[in-house]
């Protein structure tokens, strides 16, 4: 099974955006499977041989976006964002974010098939039309606080949400 980790606001990594991967020595076991992948956040790559493609968020950029708009649901402000093709709308000026000045890394070329978001309050998900392409959003629990993780079958991008807490 593929694995992609992306940073987020905790791990050892550079504070501004675009966030450095975790780096492969603080993960030898895992970074030993040709299977996992340490990546940037937020980051685009390819999660099927057929092209199909996944932005993924740590999730910093959509909270921020809440925080100082009257959006209140994730989803909302995941399509805000994929139809303003910009998935850091409040950097620099809220968000810590390295300064560029030929290219922008924040605006989304095209649209992705799937935008995953993690550190949410929880798992939900919505289909958003866009610029010709259908892009499937899941809001990804935070694991710390939820012990929960959310499988993506790349066939046919069903999810579901995997349950370790172990409350008793």
């Amino acid at each position: 099974m593929k694995v992609s980790l992306v940073p987020g606001s905790g791990d050892p990594t550079t504070y501004n955006l675009p966030q450095q991967p975790i780096h492969k020595n603080l993960l030898p076991r895992s970074c030993a499977f040709d299977s996992f992948s340490s990546l940037p956040n937020p980051s685009i790559s390819e999660i099927s041989d057929n092209g199909m493609e996944i932005l993924m968020s740590s999730g910093a950029t959509i909270s921020d976006l809440m925080h100082y708009t009257s959006i209140n649901d994730p989803l909302d402000a995941a399509e805000l964002c994929l139809k303003s093709r910009n998935i850091a709308p409040t950097a620099p000026d809220t968000l810590a974010c390295y300064p560029f000045i030929s290219e922008d890394p924040f605006i989304i070329e095209h649209s992705p098939h799937v935008f995953a978001i993690g550190n949410q309050d929880k798992f939900d998900s919505r289909t958003i039309s866009d610029h010709k392409v259908s892009t499937l959003v899941l809001t990804i629990p935070n694991f710390q606080t939820s012990g929960s993780l959310v499988l993506l079958n790349t066939n046919s991008l069903e999810s579901r949400v995997v349950d370790f807490n172990c409350a008793s």
